[in-house]
């Protein structure tokens, strides 16, 4: 199936001005963005190079090296959709990258390296030296035990201990050798960290979802409630304080929160410490700031798209939106990328459905999942409902996906067959009708919803 984001052409980048030059230790000439020129100049912060690890770790862009400045221009429902800002400033501890297949793997992040050991029961993180959080303290094995200890085993502030850190009901131990390294112990061979620590590996809280690996001790641990207290004023400050759209709030992502009006809009400025560069020596991220206005309904944000004001934007357009934002694209000077997404639009027939044992049977029958997989005109759907850009398939990898294996020689359920549907059917027991033309289930009643709403007029 087709996606579409939205880009503008015009105003995402500012104009690129001469950055400073520094050179690190190792000879590497780095340079920085034009907005923190002036802050170097007036002392207020370091040189980029003394704000850089002494590795910093390599981002190679997809098309071409680019330019320092401008505002990223997006727009959010609000609070309870801070997503759509997170999701432009992921930062874990491991990260997911794409493979040279096509497919994605598991690589560094704020660790640059690990190894299992003890049968996969322990695993040893190596953080990157030199790391800083967006006001220049270190970032350490510290802010790591201080999630573990203070926060992820607090109930007011976690309520329990994260299922994915207690396999088998036990959980984990944490301990730190030293300031950059950190052993995570397992009563059992656990793999399955790698992942976990590539998705929920993030600066707690992450909002509502409660999750993350590491938090600030240098600026959280002054707020933290004493030991035996249960003060619900200490608490309801703490959570403040460690709320992700706290402006001022330490981060270790490229940008962080500088303002955040409740219905109005959200904006972060670059992170001066963040820990990555271009290939040319190019402390990222390029972009200065990135704003997210809040929007109340879907024609606020259309509306805002079409006037061009909005900069490459997937988060919030349905598909419906495609013909007003077709026909103004060439006026505003926006564009629209279309690009090939794996998401599949099917029915998953519950087999263990509970409200209704005859329901229940049916659904448990192949050949009556046969015979509903057989009456759906799919291509009718894809028409109607995704202009023909959808892909007909059966239930199985998309064909662009690394782990695909093509298998021949197998039914085709996924194609629009209505007779041989009403021949299965019948050869269920499920010959009889009632008057309307619907089909009587064989314990001889007419009002199955399962029937009558999955088109047993067949």
């Amino acid at each position: 199936m087709r996606s579409h984001a939205l880009r503008t052409r015009r105003g995402l980048w500012a104009c690129c001005l001469l950055a400073l030059l520094s050179s690190s230790a190792t000879g590497q000439v780095y340079r920085q963005a034009p907005m923190l020129d002036e802050a170097v100049r007036a002392g207020r912060l370091p040189p980029v190079e003394e704000r850089l690890p002494p590795q910093p770790m390599v981002v190679t862009p997809a098309h071409e090296i680019g330019r320092y400045g401008g505002t990223w221009h997006r727009m959010m429902r609000g609070s309870s959709d801070f997503h759509a800002y997170s999701r432009c400033a992921y930062e874990q501890m491991l990260r997911w990258r794409a493979t040279d297949s096509g497919g994605v793997e598991i690589g560094p992040g704020l660790v640059r390296d690990w190894q299992f050991t003890d049968g996969d029961r322990t695993l040893r993180l190596h953080l990157r030296h030199g790391l800083r959080w967006s006001d220049g303290h270190p970032f350490s094995a510290d802010d790591v035990l201080f999630w573990w200890q203070h926060i992820a085993q607090d109930p007011s502030l976690s309520g329990t201990v994260p299922a994915h850190w207690t396999p088998d009901g036990v959980p984990m131990e944490v301990a730190a050798p030293d300031s950059y390294t950190v052993d995570l112990r397992f009563a059992k061979p656990y793999p399955l960290a790698l992942k976990y620590l590539a998705f929920w590996g993030n600066q707690w809280p992450l909002v509502f979802e409660r999750a993350g690996f590491f938090a600030p001790r240098h600026y959280l641990e002054p707020y933290l409630p004493g030991e035996g207290e249960d003060d619900v004023a200490t608490y309801a400050l703490f959570e403040q304080k460690a709320n992700d759209f706290t402006p001022g709030r330490p981060v270790m992502s490229a940008w962080r929160v500088a303002e955040w009006v409740p219905g109005s809009h959200l904006l972060a400025e670059r992170n001066p410490y963040y820990w990555k560069v271009d290939p040319a020596g190019n402390q990222l991220p390029y972009l200065d700031h990135i704003r997210m206005e809040i929007f109340l309904n879907p024609e606020m944000i259309n509306f805002r798209a079409v006037t061009g004001a909005l900069q490459m934007q997937l988060r919030h357009f349905l598909r419906e939106d495609l013909p007003l934002l077709r026909a103004f694209s060439e006026e505003r000077g926006y564009r629209i990328i279309e690009y090939d997404a794996t998401g599949i639009r099917g029915i998953m027939p519950n087999l263990q459905y509970p409200a209704d044992p005859v329901i229940r049977e049916l659904l448990q029958n192949k050949h009556f999942r046969i015979a509903l997989s057989l009456s759906i005109d799919r291509e009718l759907i894809n028409r109607l409902c995704y202009d023909g850009s959808g892909r007909i398939t059966p239930m199985a990898l998309h064909p662009s996906a690394p782990d695909y294996v093509e298998v021949t020689d197998v039914p085709d359920y996924a194609r629009y067959d209505p007779e041989r549907a009403r021949a299965l059917l019948d050869s269920i027991g499920l010959d009889h009708r009632d008057s309307d033309g619907y089909r009587i289930g064989r314990d001889g009643e007419p009002d199955h919803g399962a029937l009558r709403r999955r088109g047993a007029r067949h």
